[in-house]
């Protein structure tokens, strides 16, 4: 009875023609939605800020997390690369910024264009990221961090008064896609790279290429189940949206593409001091981008067929 695509009877007759058209222009529509990329983006930012979603509601363990939280400004800078702090906490709220300016300036109300929407934007941009460590608060494992709020207060003034209107130029419509890939290819290299301590030794070189890991997936057998699962969600995640970016820029097969890539990164950290170089990340990446290049295909087709099914019923 709850499906629009047939009438409550034995035999499903007869068809019901007007509610399959009424359900396609409804999922057409949303396929369309400028606030859905939004939305995604602050749900993907809060699983990584609640991972592994642990949560209680006991109050000496949010007492602990509280204690534990660090409170003073700043003081990741002195434990952390200043260039991780921009991957990991501004630029994802950056393009969170850019992704709520834009649904924000296709509303109804004009007036959001301007910077009366820049700062509404920031301002809520910035109190999710806020949210998200007061929410660290209630999950076992967890503890705030002052320092993640005021960085994303960082990447949202940058996303809204200076990615928002590259966004929204010509330029940017016509070359995005391939910027796009780029980007995301870069911020995947750089995730893998970090902190680049090379060597220049040859023969702890050599002793780095004899502990390759050459047996997939060897590594996740005797890791922690969350630490594991998240390793690879990260990877997934990454790799996913660089192929979907290469699809869009109109590569083939871009999971070859990321095959190839994952590969020379895990090459070039026979080089570093601080990674493993293994099998598992290579394959890992080239699955990632693999499946974001086939989730935009399979996107692409169902607005196809959703559009020509809403056309024919007007």
């Amino acid at each position: 009875m709850a499906n629009n695509r047939a009438i409550s009877s034995g035999t499903d007759y007869p068809f019901d023609e007007e509610g399959v058209r009424r359900g396609a222009a409804r999922g057409y529509d949303r396929a369309y939605h400028p606030k859905g990329p939004g939305r995604q983006l602050a749900a993907l930012l809060a699983a990584d800020a609640l991972y592994p979603f642990a949560l209680t509601l006991d109050l000496s363990t949010a007492w602990g997390n509280l204690r534990r939280g660090q409170w003073t400004p700043l003081a990741t800078f002195g434990r952390r690369l200043g260039s991780d702090l921009l991957v990991e906490r501004v630029v994802p709220y950056a393009g969170l910024a850019v992704a709520t300016r834009i649904a924000l300036a296709s509303g109804t109300r004009t007036s959001r264009a301007g910077m009366g929407g820049a700062v509404l934007v920031w301002a809520l941009v910035t109190l999710w990221a806020a949210g998200l460590e007061a929410g660290k608060l209630m999950i076992v494992g967890r503890a705030p961090n002052v320092d993640n709020a005021l960085l994303a207060a960082v990447g949202a003034a940058l996303g809204v008064l200076l990615f928002a209107p590259l966004a929204g130029s010509a330029e940017a419509r016509r070359r995005g896609p391939a910027r796009l890939a780029w980007l995301t290819g870069a911020l995947l290299a750089y995730r893998q790279l970090t902190p680049f301590d090379w060597l220049v030794d040859a023969e702890r070189i050599a002793a780095r290429a004899a502990r390759v890991e050459w047996i997939p997936l060897a590594s996740y057998f005797y890791a922690d189940p969350h630490s594991a699962l998240f390793d690879l969600g990260n990877k997934l995640a990454w790799s996913a949206l660089l192929g979907a970016s290469l699809r869009a820029a109109g590569v083939a097969r871009p999971g070859w593409w990321g095959l190839a890539l994952g590969a020379g990164l895990e090459a070039l950290q026979i080089l570093q001091a601080s990674h493993v170089p293994a099998v598992t990340d290579a394959l890992a990446i080239g699955a990632g981008v693999a499946l974001g290049g086939l989730a935009l295909d399979a996107v692409r087709r169902w607005r196809g067929a959703a559009a020509s099914v809403s056309i024919a019923g007007h």
